[in-house]
This record gives C-alpha cells, sequence and structure tokens, in this order.
C-alpha cells in the first residue's frame, strides 16, 4: 500500500515537473508594432511589425475592466476557478457534441487560446487540443491570471492584420482601450471569436447581434443599469477603420534607435503638432515651385526642454513617396550650419570680457593666410558695433573675432553646449568654423538655444537650467545670454512681421537665420521665454539653390511657428547677473580718459584689459589745421580729442556716417617730419599683418607660391614704394596689391608714399 502511494506520489509529481517545464522560453516570439503617444497618452504615429500585422507592445498599464468582464463573459465565466483546462466545459462540450453528432461547442478557455496563438494558431483536432490543454496547464504554473488575460488580449486577432485589443482600439475607435464605452468593449470582446468572418468590414449584423447578445449578458449579470444597456445597444458599429495617423514619424524612427524601446511615451503636445504639420504642408507647396523639396522644424519647450512637437522631414508625398530623401529625418541629420553658430561666439566673447555690445569692429577687406571672407552682401562697413554686426551677421567681423577669441577654444565651448556633431581637431575646421565649416543637426542647435534661453527662467526662485542640465555652462552666463537674445530681437523681421512692434498682440522673439555656403541649407532658429523654434529648409540630396537663404526660405516658417504658439512672452531683466559700466559713446570700448562716455550693460564678471584705440589728441591752430608748439611758437594752440579709425576703417565707414569728423589737415607750413605729433596715419598695411604668420605652401615643382601684399592708402592716386627686408620690390598706384616672393623666416615689409609716410610689418613665413 505505501509502496503503491508513493509510486502515484512520485508519478503525480513527475507530470507535474514535466508540465511545468514544457513552457518556451519565450512564450511569443513575435515582432511589434512601434508607437508614438503624446504627452495625454493620445497615439500620434505607428509603423507595422516585421510581419506586416499591427501588433502593440506590451503596456505596462492593465486591461480596463470594461474590457475584462466582457471577455471572460463572452470567452470564460470560470477563468479564475480553474488551473488552465475547465473539465466542466470539457464534460459539457463532449455531452453537447455527442447529442449533435457534430462539433457544436467547444471548451477551450482563455489560457488554451493563449495556448493556441502561441504556438501559432495550429489546427483544431484532438492531438492538438490536448498539446494546448498540456502547455495551459504549464502557463498557469508560470502566470498570473491577470497576465494569462493580458497575453490573450494582447495577441487575439481582431480582424484583417489587427492583432491585440490595443490595436484593434485605435485602428476602430481612435482611443485608448480604457477610455472605451461598454458597447465598444464588448465588440472587441466578440471579435476574436471569429475574426475573419465577422469583422466590421462585413457581416455587420451578425456582428451587431452578437455584441448586444453580450451587452444583455453582461446587464443580466448587474453590471450596469438598464439605461446604460440599452444605449449601448444602439451604439452603432464602427465605420470601415481608417490608417493609423502618422504624426512626427520621423520623431518615433528616431526615439526607437536611441533607445530601443517599441513604445515611445513623448512630450509631444498632440494639437501643436497637428498644426505645425499644417503649416509646413502649406509652406511645402509653395517652396516646391521654386525646386525645394524638404523642410524640417523643431519646437522644445524651454521651461522643461522637451519636445513640443517635431517634423522631421516634410516633403511632397511624405512616406508615401517613391523620394528616399523623404525618409531622412533632417532634424538630426548634419547639415553645414551657415551662420547659425555665431551668436555663442560673441555669447562667449562678451562672458569673457573680450567685447562689449556697443564695441566697434573692423569690417574692411582682410586676408588671413590666402582666406579672404565676405560679406553676405559684399558690402564692407568699415566699423561696426559688436551687436550690430550679430544682428546683420557679418562674416569679416565674426571671422576677427574667432581668431582672437581661438578656434581651439571656440570649438570646446561649442561642444559643452551640446554641439556633438563638432567632432574634428579645431585646425581642421579653421576660421570657416564660424561661417558653416562645421555640420550641425536642427535638433542640437534647437537645443543649445533652448538651454541658452533656459538659463534666464526663474521658477520658484531658482534658476531652471540648474535643474534642468546643472552642468551647462548656460548657468554661469546669464548675462551675457540676456544680452544676446535681446540683441537677436532687433533684427528685421521678414514680410508682413516687419513692423511686428506696432501691434499689441505681436511679441518679442529673438531669432537668427544661417545660408551655408552654396546655398544648400537654409536656417531659421527663433527664442521666446516659453519655446525655441528651429526651422531648416532645403533639399535633403545636398541639391544647391540660390533661393535657399535664412531669411528668405526658413525665416517666414519661423515666425509662421511662433503665431500657432501661445504664451511667446519675454525674459526678465537678471538684474543680479548684470552691470553698467562707462564705455566711449563712439566706440563702444570700455572708456579711457580721451572720450565721451555713456552707459552699457555688461555681464556682471565683465573685465576688460585696455582701452579704446580710436580716440587721438590733436592740437589745432587758429586755422583749424593740425599743428605744434615747434610750428606755432608764439601763437595760441587748441587741444582736441577726436575719435579716429585707421584708414581703411574710415573709408568704408564714411560711407555711411556722415557725420564722422576726419582729422584737419597739417598746416603746410610747418615740416611734420621734425615733430613725432605730426605722424599721420595714411597709410595701413592690411597684408601681411603686423607680427602675424603667414603660410605658404610649396607647389609641385618644390618653388614656395608667392605672397600678395594689401595695403589701404588714403591717397590712393599716388604711388607708393615698397620695401622687403631693406631692399625695393617695387611700386603700385590706384590699387595697392603686389606679389613678391620670400623665404622662410621672419621678414620686414615697408611701404612709403611720395611725401615720406610710411607703414611697416614684420612677419613670419612658413
Amino acid at each position: 500500500m505505501k509502496k503503491s502511494f508513493f509510486i502515484v506520489i512520485s508519478l503525480f509529481l513527475l507530470f507535474i515537473s514535466t508540465v511545468y517545464l514544457s513552457i518556451p522560453k519565450k512564450l511569443f516570439d513575435v515582432s511589434y508594432s512601434s508607437l508614438l503617444f503624446d504627452r495625454s497618452g493620445n497615439l500620434l504615429s505607428a509603423v507595422i511589425a516585421d510581419d506586416e500585422l499591427w501588433r502593440f507592445p506590451e503596456s505596462n498599464y492593465d486591461i480596463p475592466l470594461k474590457y475584462e468582464k466582457a471577455l471572460l463573459a463572452y470567452e470564460d465565466s470560470r477563468f479564475f476557478y480553474h488551473f488552465g483546462v475547465d473539465f466542466f466545459s470539457v464534460i459539457r462540450a463532449a455531452k453537447d457534441n455527442f447529442i449533435h453528432g457534430k462539433v457544436v461547442s467547444g471548451a477551450s478557455t482563455i489560457t488554451m487560446q493563449v495556448a493556441r496563438l502561441s504556438r501559432g494558431n495550429s489546427k483544431r483536432n484532438f492531438i492538438n487540443k490536448f498539446k494546448e490543454a498540456f502547455l495551459a496547464l504549464s502557463i498557469e504554473m508560470h502566470y498570473s491570471k491577470k497576465s494569462i488575460l493580458k497575453l490573450y488580449a494582447s495577441n487575439a486577432p481582431f480582424g484583417g492584420n489587427i492583432t491585440g485589443y490595443e490595436a484593434a482600439s485605435w485602428f476602430y475607435f481612435k482611443r485608448a482601450p480604457g477610455e472605451l464605452s461598454w458597447g465598444e468593449s464588448a465588440l472587441l470582446a466578440v471579435l476574436p471569436n471569429s475574426p475573419s468572418l465577422i469583422h466590421p468590414g462585413r457581416n455587420r449584423d451578425l456582428l451587431l447581434r452578437k455584441r448586444n447578445r453580450l451587452l444583455k449578458k453582461l446587464f443580466e449579470k448587474g453590471l450596469f443599469d438598464k439605461e446604460t444597456y440599452e444605449l449601448s445597444s444602439m451604439e452603432p458599429l464602427p465605420a470601415r477603420a481608417e490608417p493609423f495617423e502618422n504624426h512626427a514619424l520621423h520623431f518615433l524612427y528616431s526615439s526607437v534607435g536611441e533607445t530601443g524601446n517599441k513604445r515611445i511615451l513623448s512630450d509631444i503636445n498632440r494639437s501643436v503638432q497637428i498644426m505645425l504639420e499644417s503649416k509646413v504642408k502649406t509652406y511645402s507647396s509653395e517652396l516646391k515651385k521654386l525646386n525645394i523639396s524638404n523642410v524640417s522644424v523643431v519646437i522644445l519647450d524651454n521651461f522643461t526642454g522637451n519636445t513640443v512637437a517635431y517634423v522631421g522631414n516634410f516633403c511632397t508625398g511624405a512616406f508615401s513617396s517613391s523620394d528616399a530623401g523623404c525618409f531622412v529625418d533632417i532634424a538630426r541629420s548634419k547639415r553645414s550650419s551657415g551662420s547659425i553658430l555665431k551668436p555663442f561666439l560673441y555669447l562667449s566673447m562678451l562672458n569673457d570680457g573680450e567685447i562689449t555690445p556697443d564695441m566697434l569692429l573692423p569690417d574692411i577687406p582682410v586676408n588671413y593666410n590666402g582666406y579672404s571672407p565676405e560679406n553676405f552682401d559684399m558690402e564692407f562697413r568699415g566699423a561696426v558695433s559688436a551687436m550690430e554686426a550679430l544682428r546683420l551677421s557679418l562674416n569679416v567681423p565674426a571671422v576677427r573675432l574667432l581668431k582672437i577669441h581661438g578656434i581651439d577654444k571656440f570649438k570646446r565651448f561649442l561642444n559643452r553646449v551640446g554641439f556633438k556633431t563638432i567632432d574634428r581637431d579645431a585646425d581642421n575646421y579653421g576660421l570657416s568654423l564660424i561661417l558653416g565649416g562645421a555640420e550641425v543637426t536642427l535638433y542640437d542647435t534647437v537645443k543649445a538655444y533652448s538651454d541658452m534661453a533656459s538659463s534666464l527662467i526663474v521658477k520658484n526662485d531658482r534658476f531652471l537650467l540648474e535643474e534642468r542640465a546643472p552642468e551647462s555652462p548656460f548657468i554661469n552666463m546669464r548675462g551675457a545670454s540676456y544680452i544676446i537674445l535681446d540683441a537677436l530681437t532687433k533684427l528685421k523681421r521678414p514680410g508682413n512681421e516687419e513692423f511686428w512692434n506696432v501691434f499689441l498682440n505681436k511679441h518679442k522673439i529673438g531669432w537668427k537665420t544661417g545660408t551655408s555656403f552654396g546655398f544648400r541649407d537654409a536656417w531659421a532658429v527663433g527664442v521666446s521665454q516659453k519655446y525655441s523654434v528651429g526651422v531648416w529648409v532645403g533639399n535633403a540630396n545636398g541639391e544647391s539653390n540660390n533661393a535657399l537663404t535664412g531669411a528668405g526660405a526658413a525665416a517666414p516658417l519661423l515666425f509662421d511657428v511662433f503665431g500657432i504658439l501661445k504664451d511667446v512672452s519675454w525674459f526678465d531683466v537678471p538684474e543680479s547677473d548684470l552691470k553698467k559700466i562707462e564705455v566711449c559713446r563712439e566706440s563702444g570700448f570700455p572708456s579711457n580718459t580721451l572720450c565721451k562716455t555713456k552707459k552699457e550693460l555688461v555681464p556682471v564678471e565683465f573685465i576688460y584689459k585696455g582701452g579704446s584705440p580710436y580716440y587721438k589728441s590733436v592740437h589745432l591752430n587758429e586755422f583749424g589745421f593740425q599743428s605744434s608748439k615747434n610750428c606755432n611758437r608764439n601763437k595760441k594752440l587748441f587741444h582736441k580729442t577726436m575719435f579716429v579709425l585707421p584708414p581703411a576703417m574710415e573709408f568704408y565707414y564714411r560711407k555711411n556716417h556722415p557725420e564722422y569728423k576726419v582729422l584737419p589737415p597739417f598746416d603746410k607750413n610747418c615740416e611734420k617730419e621734425n615733430d613725432k605729433s605730426f605722424n599721420e596715419n595714411i597709410i595701413e598695411i592690411t597684408y601681411p599683418v603686423d607680427n602675424g604668420t603667414v603660410f605658404l605652401p610649396v607647389n609641385i615643382s618644390g618653388v614656395r607660391e608667392a605672397v600678395v601684399g594689401q595695403v589701404f592708402y588714403k591717397n590712393g592716386e599716388k604711388t607708393l614704394f615698397w620695401h622687403m627686408d631693406g631692399k625695393y620690390i617695387g611700386t603700385t598706384q590706384g590699387i595697392h596689391k603686389l606679389s613678391f616672393n620670400v623665404d622662410e623666416g621672419n621678414h620686414f615689409l615697408m611701404v612709403v608714399d611720395e611725401e615720406g609716410n610710411m607703414a611697416s610689418s614684420s612677419f613670419d613665413v612658413k
């Protein structure tokens, strides 16, 4: 007896062990759709699974109560009371089938259906039923009842290529399962029973009768009142379902690629996203007439740093197009930066005390070892204030500032503020770094501007960026950030926006454009207190187009986008991060004893070493000519401080500044060479610059290339005599450029005019 009992127990344990170990390592080895949800949990876009089924990845949420009750009432009312096989249902089904002589009812539990689904919907026969029952017992050992319910609901067929209750809910009702009514939940409960026969596209009467029978059963169970039953029974079946919406599809692709997660819960604002896509679509139709194919727009929330809306790449035909360029996420692609990085250079130099907002910068022809930058409008202004140079996006002053500031220093700063794609050595970029020599992404660019803006936002008596990004360099650059962003509000807006400030409902926006070399990329970035918006316009294949300028192609869309955004207020002045200093009225340099001054805001840490170079104390005689004590002797001299620019700067500056007063001429009755105060600066060697270095490549024949010297001369019609290392090398007249050969090493260039005025430059050749 004991031996028999031991054998029975052993066999039972062996059976239990076999059942427990029979389950596969992965019950459902299938692919899933990729999903993007907005900040409210609404589905924005979906990408079909690899097997061409709409199968949503399992969520962390439980099955909604309405759907669970409807499903159990229809499929398996004793689900919580059996172990995977309902023996009472087996006996009932066997009896019914024997009486009728054919299969009229089944005994599959929800767990057994999970087993069948996991085995690929095998044919319904006795052997497969036995296998499903065996696997169902194992499933019950490994999963909780709630988990088994969810496995069934997530993998059951719902008609066509729709798999799982969540995909069906969004496909048929455009809502999450938790938002469905009793009638909609009942419909989802009956659909998997015969999904190929009675989906909403056909056999609607049969489907309606099945749903209403289930609703009546639920009413009789007391799950809702009579009014709910009657109203639920009157609900129409869903019309023929439309495909899933595809909003911010590029954002979904990029997010899945970064995280590997198939279910992306984003902070995108659905209404803003839809309005943005509508704006971009309308705008793109106009661009298409100009043979411009692609547009990308990114909107970030400065308070949170989150993405509000995202158009990675809009082009005609979108993802149904055969144009592969439509699939490229431009917002994450590397493109030539144009001038979009200039504000960061001015910001860094202002914060380091290298410039003031009104400091005059040279804007004259210049040559840096054969590199001669030009302004977009091909004009020179002689001298222009730093913030005006930034607003006008002038190239010549920007290149000069980068040379002063240091290419490597600026490159490291750009890396610190988030430009990850600027990853080559500084020498590899050279001075072109500030004019589009580097490649950046639209997203990184908008993020950097947003972080700059965020550094000025105060929330709960604390600066927001200290919580968002405690390592951001902008935290210690608030004063400079405010000055730069405020300066960018003064740019002339395009089109109908030109007179924006006369309308009460318009707000300040700091904005900057950029145009890449060869007209391949048009950029525009704008900042308000709440939002940062970036726009890129161009052709994904890199095709150039003269219409591709930041101001002409990208800026109009930028302001259209701000038009759909609410709360575009401006920043409060960060008074604790700013201070007022005395600067020279005309030059903007920190004041010295020679100039008339004005007050100017600078960062509180601002320290400038040196004074203004553009002031000169002169002695005038009674006739207004420059003179000296030696010359006038017993006659009275008048002393005057004048704002004086170097010759090249003065030449261009005077064209736009009629108020500029040139130095009075010297008294011809005096011998100026006998008095140092008479040295008039009328000759300026612009290349090679004094104390500079010239890099001359050696050609294929082993001969070093020549230097092309450049001189600016006030009296351009007269002759200049050129001397190199004490030897005469030639003359120029009118246009003062001279080519000469020099060896490696240090050299001394001297240029003299007919009256003995001279200029010199000492330079190295490498």
